[in-house]
């Protein structure tokens, strides 16, 4: 019942946190900035997702009160309850994750890179693309499975398919120039690069499972809509 409420509030006072400080140019600051913002995106991008769940369940819905549970004085003590009971560890837990992935980036970052040449820096990371187009195939190769299974389309796979292939495509462009341009130094990475492009590519495949939700949503929602008018 609506227990992302809490990690979304903590979101939003991070960002105007960030915001606040947002003239100062003070490094220390900045780099705090940096994790506020990073800290904010992970709050705001799972609350998103925890919220169309709640959406396909109707516990939230379009009309007023809009939170099924705000119908009754006893359902909304349940939910102030469990707004503490689990809203209250969710933001915690993220935020406790968050933390230990900025200290281990940290671990690995070696004080020696910040003194690499403009050149050398700027082919750091670049390996990443290979992760993308990896794990954007693997995406891909399991997407066509369930297309192939899927045979009344009932759950759009084929969404997935082309948020996929499509941007393996993409990156296997971007990691072929890298390659063409700078050789095999195109693909050197550091652990904090690995780590990072991890976190990237589950970003990416969530945003990917979120924008295929909502198609099978849509899709449920018209086929719906078409039933009662044939009705």
């Amino acid at each position: 019942m609506c227990c992302f409420f809490i990690p979304t509030a903590e979101a939003a006072v991070l960002t105007l946190t960030s915001t606040a400080l947002s003239k100062s140019r003070n490094r220390k600051v900045q780099v705090l900035r940096k994790h506020l913002n990073g800290l904010s995106k992970l709050l705001f991008g799972g609350s998103l997702l925890l919220a169309l769940e709640h959406i396909w369940h109707g516990e939230i819905t379009f009309h007023f009160p809009y939170i099924t549970a705000m119908q009754t004085p006893e359902d909304t003590e349940v939910m102030i309850e469990e707004l503490w009971q689990v809203g209250v560890p969710m933001a915690v837990l993220v935020t406790l994750t968050y933390l230990a992935y900025a200290g281990l980036k940290s671990f690995f970052t070696s004080e020696t890179a910040d003194r690499l040449s403009d050149d050398r820096a700027a082919n750091l990371g670049k390996g990443g693309f290979m992760i993308l187009v990896l794990f954007m195939l693997i995406g891909g190769l399991i997407s066509t499975i369930g297309y192939i299974k899927d045979k009344n389309g009932r759950f759009c796979f084929s969404a997935l398919c082309y948020m996929f292939y499509g941007s393996m495509l993409m990156w296997s462009v971007d990691l072929y120039t890298g390659i063409k341009e700078e050789g095999t130094e195109a693909l050197a990475m550091t652990a904090e690069d690995v780590v990072d492009d991890l976190l990237l590519t589950a970003s990416v495949t969530g945003l990917a499972v979120l924008v295929w939700s909502i198609v099978i949503a849509w899709k449920a929602l018209v086929s719906g809509r078409l039933t009662a008018v044939r009705a």
